[in-house]
């Protein structure tokens, strides 16, 4: 007979904000359990959830299929108890956990609501972070283990499987007990993983980072060369519960506990701006500089030359800021072939909050992107 086994978990101290803004009354954690990575030929065979209660208390519910004859029932279980659910929070779930739930209800002609409560893949928070974590991988483990969710339980899904091929066959109740703990951490980890959500923010900033502080400040490189570069100070929505440290093409985000700051290298000197319909350009070697023939044409003929894609540009001296996908233009660059781009760092943007705050976004997102 399929068991249901219900445990009151203490309170645990949640983050201000929930992933996705969940609602925590109408959301459950859930994690499953199964017998293979296919639900074509593998199934469902243990599936724990934790609702939040209104006293601050957890309630954990582990539905067990003591065989493949219960699964049915398992899932009909599971399934009812979600009727006054909004959200699935999960770790990795969207990839693996309701995918092989709905394909196995389907295979076995039981009804299946998934597909009518959102879910939050916590996973999917924690991926684009893996970097400026320094995780060594994805496994909820490595992440709990980052976040100090105090969890010492390390089965892993190989072995579970064995256990439970161990409890069908001989009953064994220690290989019960193994599959139900180890179920009950994952499940309970996720509690631990809630704090995730302070991260999101990262993820909306192409809308800008409120900052509260800009300031452009000169140092000396590893070489002693004399530099600038920009600094853009941040307090995260709320502390996050693991620092972060990326770095690209010379770019720095470094946040930690509620301090955040990024840093961009000020390119001070001289640059080109391409024109691309080189044809219709004169270059004048003398100025060093590319004319449109509609002003060329006035000029000594024997200081003109018909321009090419390399030398049909203008020059420009001054600050400027990186930028990769035409943040802001128009685009300079060294030479032609350089992959680098500039813009001018004008007066009118230093002078923009706006700009700012928006330029941090466009850093940010450039950073977290790098694989």
């Amino acid at each position: 007979m399929m068991q249901r086994i219900v445990k009151t978990l203490p309170p645990v101290v949640l983050p201000e904000h929930l992933p996705g803004e969940t609602g925590l009354h109408s959301a459950v954690l859930v994690d499953i359990e199964t017998t293979g990575l296919s639900p074509e030929k593998s199934f469902v065979y243990l599936i724990g959830q934790i609702r939040f209660l209104e006293n601050g208390e957890r309630q954990l519910c582990q539905y067990f299929a003591e065989n493949a004859a219960q699964e049915s029932a398992l899932l009909s279980a599971f399934f009812q108890g979600l009727r006054k659910t909004d959200v699935l929070i999960q770790y990795n779930g969207d990839r693996f956990d309701l995918p092989f739930l709905a394909k196995r209800a389907a295979k076995l002609g039981v009804p299946c609501p998934l597909d009518q409560i959102r879910s939050v893949d916590l996973y999917k928070i924690i991926h684009p972070l893996k970097n400026v974590l320094g995780l060594i991988d994805g496994r909820q483990q490595t992440v709990e283990s980052l976040l100090g969710t105090g969890r010492t339980e390390a089965v892993s899904g190989k072995e579970l499987i064995a256990a439970y091929a161990d409890y069908t066959e001989s009953g064994a109740e220690s290989a019960r007990q193994l599959i139900l703990s180890h179920n009950e951490a994952d499940v309970r980890g996720l509690s631990g993983l809630l704090s995730l959500s302070a991260y999101e923010p990262l993820f909306h900033a192409e809308h800008g980072i409120p900052l509260y502080r800009a300031k452009a400040q000169p140092y000396l490189s590893f070489d002693g060369t004399p530099r600038n570069e920009l600094l853009l100070y941040f307090h995260p929505r709320e502390s996050y519960p693991a620092p972060i440290l990326g770095s690209a093409h010379g770019c720095m985000l470094r946040v930690q506990g509620d301090e955040g700051i990024v840093k961009i290298p000020i390119y001070t000197g001289e640059l080109r701006y391409y024109y691309a319909d080189y044809r219709e350009y004169w270059y004048f070697p003398e100025e060093d500089q590319a004319l449109h023939r509609s002003v060329a044409v006035y000029a000594d003929r024997s200081h003109r030359i018909p321009a090419t894609a390399d030398t049909c540009y203008t020059r420009k001296t001054g600050d400027f800021l990186p930028e990769w996908n035409k943040f802001q233009e128009p685009v300079f660059q060294k030479n032609r072939k350089d992959s680098a781009a500039w813009f001018a760092f004008t007066k009118e943007l230093r002078q923009s909050r706006s700009f700012f705050e928006e330029y941090a976004g466009y850093i940010v997102r450039h950073i977290l992107a790098q694989k």
